[in-house]
């Protein structure tokens, strides 16, 4: 969604529910996330923060009771790619284990914010690569044919694949002409 440029508030939902699932996980697993950030917040703190954190999550989950309210925007979209990583990140504690789509995220994340993704023992090699990349935009990550480009199969060899099997489920609906959409609405 976020190569595709999509709706960044769609795009929030989908990441605010992912985070909130694995916190749920997390707990019903008896298993600790990587980057549980509010448990380190004091706990007279910890209830206006998280307001304050799933504050578009909610107003959007609940248009019906708070339509009249105004939403501070922010940078959502940006915010969208660190709870992104954090996700991804949260996601290996629990499970042991990255898909080639969560590896290249949470790299997305590093770029963004390093100094809260990058760890100590990597800081060197990213040091040594940022320069690179330091004169991209964003959106040049996505320009390029990034599922071809031969450092991106190197370096992310289950990324094609992933991709592939990920858009299986679009194959009914954009592989079917009108004819045969219109015809499974009469059964």
């Amino acid at each position: 969604m976020t190569a595709a440029r999509e709706d960044p508030f769609a795009i929030h939902l989908v990441v605010q529910s992912a985070d909130k699932l694995l916190i749920d996980l997390s707990k019903k697993l008896r298993k600790p996330l990587t980057l549980e950030w509010s448990e380190s917040i004091k706990e007279e703190y910890r209830r206006p923060l998280m307001t304050v954190f799933r504050e578009t999550y909610n107003f959007l989950k609940h248009a019906d009771t708070d339509h009249t309210e105004t939403l501070h925007v922010g940078a959502i979209a940006e915010s969208n790619i660190l709870q992104l990583g954090v996700a991804c990140a949260n996601y290996h504690s629990l499970f042991d284990g990255w898909t080639d789509h969560m590896r290249l995220l949470f790299n997305f994340a590093k770029i963004v914010a390093p100094n809260s993704f990058v760890m100590k023992t990597d800081r060197p090699v990213f040091d040594a690569a940022f320069p690179k990349l330091a004169d991209m935009k964003f959106q040049d990550l996505f320009n390029l044919d990034i599922w071809n480009e031969t450092i991106v199969l190197a370096q992310f060899p289950n990324l094609k694949r992933e991709r592939y099997e990920d858009l299986q489920d679009n194959e009914d609906l954009f592989g079917s002409t009108f004819r045969q959409l219109s015809a499974r609405d009469k059964k």
